[in-house]
């Protein structure tokens, strides 16, 4: 009777715990558009600016370089890195679009951002998600919870079983 309540138990906190997955992923989406929204705007303000000036992107970054200023040689690695985090980011996020309701977890493990999985974390609020990926995330692990507290279970049974039969 214990073993099936603590199965009961293990898979209603396993499906909970899995149906987070895909409210995590959302709130880290949105995190991430706003982040490229920004650097949206920086780097067409700097393409513009090298426009103006009709230079390319790269040849206006290359000037930085050629600066005898250590200032300005700084600040344009500074700039190279900016607009690199932007493409990366800017990639992610249209992975992540395109990406149907139940690859979105795949695409989001295979290439996340450990910056914005740690300041999506620190203001993650749950939710139930009503959506039919919600619901597979949350049935499959019921499944694996269920399925884990069954083996723990099992193990557990055995060991007993031995323990007995080698004090009688």
């Amino acid at each position: 009777m214990i073993a099936r309540v603590f199965v009961v138990i293990a898979g209603l906190f396993g499906g909970v715990s899995a149906s987070q997955a895909p409210e995590f992923v959302q709130q880290y989406s949105q995190r991430l558009g706003g982040a490229v929204d920004e650097l949206t705007d920086f780097v067409e303000t700097f393409d513009r600016d090298a426009s103006e000036h009709n230079l390319t992107r790269q040849q206006a970054l290359q000037r930085y370089g050629q600066s005898q200023d250590a200032f300005l040689d700084t600040r344009g690695k500074r700039v190279v890195e900016t607009v690199q985090r932007y493409e990366r980011l800017t990639e992610h996020k249209q992975d992540l679009e395109a990406a149907g309701p139940f690859a979105r977890l795949y695409v989001f493990a295979r290439n996340f951002d450990p910056e914005f999985v740690e300041s999506t974390y620190q203001s993650y609020e749950p939710a139930v998600p009503v959506t039919s990926e919600g619901a597979l995330h949350a049935g499959a692990g019921l499944l694996a919870g269920m399925l884990a507290a069954r083996l723990l279970s099992g193990f557990f049974r055995m060991f007993r079983r031995r323990s007995r039969s080698r004090a009688a």
